[in-house]
């Protein structure tokens, strides 16, 4: 590089190295250019060229070409700006970090750089800003070339479309300049591009990997613990910028606050430590010791979960999972410093890195295993919940349903309701359930054995009056224990008198919420084997709609959940119809519904499960009721 002036001024300094280094990049810029244009707008305009083509004439004349081009717009952007797009940033991030910070791990190169009369700093800086000159412009150029397209075809902003691609792009660019910046770092640390490259494709697999395995581990051995409600995904990403490209639409606020601190942390120890790099330790493995030792233990943890998994998924043993994790992590550990230090000299001493590796698993696994510093004894005090929802997954609810979904005229969720416990008697009842829970999971095995489970059978959710939430689900596993017979039993009968309970039924229940003017009407379909299924429509008056939900709700009411009939008996099934022929209906003002569904104001659709009636069910009154009306499924 020859600046145009001996000027000592620093921002000159970082102009003319940002031109010069621009200008170097043109070309791969160009070439980047070039495959986005390919990768996105490309196949957008073919896409929607060909939408009319490929639409049924019939849903033509329903929706209009219009809604079909923009449902196609927002299938092909969604993937292009979660596929192919992050695809080829995340290759020419790479490339370009490698194309502008290579001299740094050449002798010749690095001296002759460092003895320019430019100041380290601007020279730095300026390298960076080209590089991300060079992943923006193409990246936003192309994303307006798409758009553009959209304006041409018709493609309006009324459902977001067109905006949540320039969000996406921003998010895109933000977790780019993460990424771009960490390759900085490694640069700068690292003494040889292949030391650089490696370490970055390192960090950026092996970090993900330990996260997900260190949670997945968690799950295994501390009771009500869940790792798909606690493992978040910047979390899993936090030290891997390349993985989150392609999370990048994520919508947590905190997942793009992350990026930002990351790229400004990344930033700042980038410059303070290429100031103080030494030149001499271009071509050498790393110039600080400290990346190396940070990403030697990441590899040797992801090698020893790796092993041990294997291991434990193949007895559900606890001793298979330590003696894979002792072999994995030690395999891993000798074949990442060979590569390193390129052969065996300095193994020797590398061995104190694996102690610390070994002893902050020992912590890690004491630690949950003995509860997570009272972990698996924490319960909320009853003077601090404000209700608890509560879920047993052993009860197949088959007379309607304890749960059901509102949406609005255009299938958006409105609302999700599920059982809400709030008297203190039933509070008490699970509160008793969660303490049986933990002590009979302590007798089964302490400190705790690993599991792998078999799905979640109880959840509970604390809702507590300053407004956060208390979560626990439970794996019940009596691991063949002297009591476990006993303990199960107890369970049971803890869980039945919850689930029995009056509030439990109605408070989750359709059938409680529902006005006799929402039921249009009725359909009963028969199950009789010796004749073809027949199926009968019923409209009812005010009077008949009244007398059905009274019924049903009575059976509700005095069906014990916990001991159901069995399917094979069923000789008919009861369907409530509600709203016009697509289900559609106003919720009356003043009703649980409206109460429900806040300020909403146009129609809505409910999910309503069958009533299944069995040939034991005669003393039910819907039962009688259908036999009083002569509601029958048999064609008259």
């Amino acid at each position: 590089m020859i600046l145009k002036t001996s000027s000592t001024s620093w921002k000159r300094e970082l102009r003319e190295t940002y031109l010069w280094s621009l200008k170097r990049n043109r070309g791969m810029m160009a070439l980047f250019a070039a495959l986005l244009f390919l990768a996105f707008p490309v196949l957008l305009l073919f896409g929607l060229a060909n939408a009319n083509i490929r639409m049924d004439p019939m849903t033509l004349e329903v929706y209009g070409v219009s809604a079909q081009y923009a449902s196609v717009f927002g299938d092909m952007t969604g993937f292009a700006m979660t596929l192919s797009v992050p695809t080829l940033c995340a290759l020419f991030t790479l490339l370009f970090a490698v194309q502008l910070f290579r001299y740094m791990h050449m002798k010749r190169s690095v001296d002759l750089f460092h003895s320019l009369p430019v100041r380290r700093s601007a020279m730095l800086l300026g390298r960076i800003l080209a590089g991300l000159t060079a992943l923006y412009i193409p990246l936003a150029l192309n994303v307006g070339i798409a758009s553009l397209i959209a304006l041409c075809f018709n493609i309006e902003n009324k459902g977001g479309q067109i905006g949540d691609l320039f969000v996406q792009m921003l998010g895109l660019m933000l977790v780019l300049a993460a990424a771009f910046l960490f390759c900085v770092l490694m640069a700068v640390c690292t003494g040889t591009t292949l030391d650089m490259v490696l370490s970055v494709i390192g960090v950026n697999i092996a970090y993900p990997i330990l996260v997900y395995s260190s949670v997945y581990l968690v799950s295994c051995l501390l009771p009500g613990f869940n790792m798909t409600v606690n493992l978040d995904n910047t979390l899993l990403v936090a030290l891997a910028p390349f993985v989150g490209i392609f999370l990048h639409a994520s919508d947590a606020p905190t997942f793009f606050v992350w990026w930002a601190i990351l790229a400004v942390f990344l930033l700042l120890s980038s410059v303070y430590l290429y100031r103080r790099r030494k030149s001499e330790s271009a071509e050498n493995t790393f110039a600080f010791q400290i990346p190396k030792g940070l990403i030697r233990f990441l590899i040797t943890a992801v090698g020893g979960f790796g092993l041990g998994f294997i291991l434990f998924w193949y007895n559900s043993s606890t001793a298979n999972f330590l003696i894979g994790l002792l072999l994995g992590s030690l395999a891993a550990h000798v074949v990442v410093e060979a590569i390193y230090s390129r052969g065996f000299s300095r193994m020797k001493r590398s061995f104190a890195g694996y102690a610390v590796f070994l002893g902050a698993f020992i912590v890690f696994y004491g630690v949950v295993a003995t509860g997570a510093f009272g972990y698996v004894d924490r319960i909320p005090a009853i003077e601090d919940i404000e209700s608890v929802s509560f879920e047993d997954n052993t009860y197949y609810q088959e007379f309607g349903s304890d749960h059901f979904d509102i949406q609005g005229e255009q299938y958006e969720n409105l609302a999700s309701v599920k059982p809400e416990i709030c008297q203190a008697e039933n509070v008490e009842k699970v509160l008793e359930f969660h303490r049986s829970v933990v002590e009979f999971q302590k007798q089964a095995g302490f400190p705790f054995r690993m599991s792998q489970g078999g799905g979640i059978q109880y959840q509970i959710v604390y809702h507590l009056k300053d407004g956060s939430t208390f979560q626990r689900e439970y794996q019940w596993s009596p691991f063949n224990t002297p009591n476990a017979e006993e303990n199960s039993q107890r369970l049971q009968q803890l869980s039945s008198d919850i689930v029995n309970s009056e509030e439990y039924k109605t408070s989750g229940n359709l059938l409680f919420y529902l006005e006799p003017g929402d039921i249009s009407q009725i359909e009963i379909e028969n199950y009789d084997e010796q004749s073809d299924m027949a199926a009968k429509t019923y409209r009812l008056n005010d009077a008949q709609k009244q007398a059905l939900l009274e019924a049903l709700r009575q059976d509700t009411l005095d069906l014990d959940i916990t001991n159901r009939e069995d399917f094979s008996g069923r000789v008919a099934c009861l369907y409530l119809r509600c709203g016009d022929e697509n289900g559609l209906f106003q919720p009356a003002e003043g009703s649980k519904l409206k109460n429900l569904v806040g300020d909403y104001t146009g129609k809505i659709q409910v999910s309503i499960s069958p009533y299944t009636l069995t040939e034991n069910q005669k003393d039910l009154a819907v039962v009688q009721l259908l036999e009083e009306q002569g509601w029958t499924a048999e064609e008259s």
